[in-house]
C-alpha cells in the first residue's frame, strides 16, 4: 500500500482473509512436522510437574529429566503396543468392513423401499456411500500410525524441552534484568498445566466410558476407538 493511502475496512478484511488462508495452507503443508512438534509440547507440559517435583526433592537436573523421560517412554511404549496391534488388525480387516457396510446399505434401502421410500441417486447416493466412511477411518488410522512411527523423534524433542524448561525462567530474568518475565512464565505454565490436566482427565474418562460401551455392544477394537 502506498504512503498516504488509508486502508478501508474491506481491504483490511481481504488482507486478513488472505493471510489466514496462507497460514492454514502452510500449517497443512507442514503437518508432518507440526503435529509431532505439538504432541511433544503437550507431553512436555504434562511431564513438567513430576520433573519439578523431583527437582524440589533434591535430584540433579539430568537425573530428574532422565527419570521422567523413562516414565514417558514406558507409557508411550505400552500405548504403542496396545494400539499398534489393533491398528494392524483393523487395517487388514478394512476391506471386509467395507463389504459388510455395503451389504447393510442394500438391506436398508430394500427395507426403505418396502415403506415407499426410493433410494437416492447421483451425488446424494455417493455422499451416503459407507465406503467413504471406512476410507476416512483408514486415513485416521494411518495418521495415528505415523505418530507412532515418529516416536523416537518425539521422545528426543520432549527430553530437550524438559532440559530447557528447567533454566528457561532464569534465562528470561537474566535477559530482561528483572524477575517479572520469569514469574509470568511460571504463572502461565502452571495455568496451562492445570488446564491440560483437566482436559486429559476429562478425555480419559470419556474414552473409558466410550470404550466400555462399545465393548458391551460388541464393537470390534473398542480400545482403539
Amino acid at each position: 500500500m502506498q504512503p498516504g493511502l488509508t486502508a478501508t475496512p474491506l481491504s483490511r478484511f481481504l488482507l486478513l482473509g488472505a493471510a489466514f488462508v496462507i497460514l492454514v495452507a502452510g500449517m497443512r503443508a507442514a503437518a508432518p512436522i507440526l503435529v509431532p512438534f505439538l504432541l511433544s509440547i503437550f507431553i512436555t507440559v504434562v511431564a513438567a510437574p513430576p520433573l519439578f517435583f523431583l527437582l524440589r526433592k533434591g535430584l540433579p537436573p539430568w537425573l530428574a529429566v532422565l527419570g521422567v523421560g523413562f516414565l514417558v517412554f514406558v507409557i508411550g511404549t505400552l500405548l504403542a503396543l496396545l494400539i499398534g496391534g489393533s491398528l494392524d488388525q483393523f487395517s487388514a480387516n478394512l476391506p471386509s468392513y467395507q463389504e459388510q457396510l455395503a451389504a447393510r446399505k442394500q438391506e436398508f434401502w430394500g427395507w426403505a423401499a418396502g415403506l415407499g421410500f426410493e433410494a437416492p441417486q447421483g451425488r446424494l447416493a455417493d455422499s451416503l456411500d459407507p465406503g467413504r466412511a471406512m476410507q476416512l477411518a483408514g486415513q485416521l488410522i494411518t495418521g495415528i500410525g505415523g505418530l507412532l512411527a515418529n516416536g523416537l523423534l518425539i521422545m528426543l524433542t520432549v527430553l530437550f524441552m524438559l532440559f530447557e524448561s528447567i533454566s528457561f525462567p532464569a534465562r528470561l530474568n537474566a535477559a530482561f534484568d528483572t524477575r517479572a518475565p520469569g514469574a509470568f512464565v511460571l504463572r502461565f505454565s502452571r495455568k496451562l498445566q492445570h488446564y491440560i490436566a483437566i482436559k486429559a482427565l476429562t478425555s480419559l474418562a470419556t474414552g473409558a466410558c466410550v470404550g466400555l460401551w462399545l465393548g458391551i455392544q460388541g464393537v470390534d477394537y473398542p480400545l482403539l476407538w
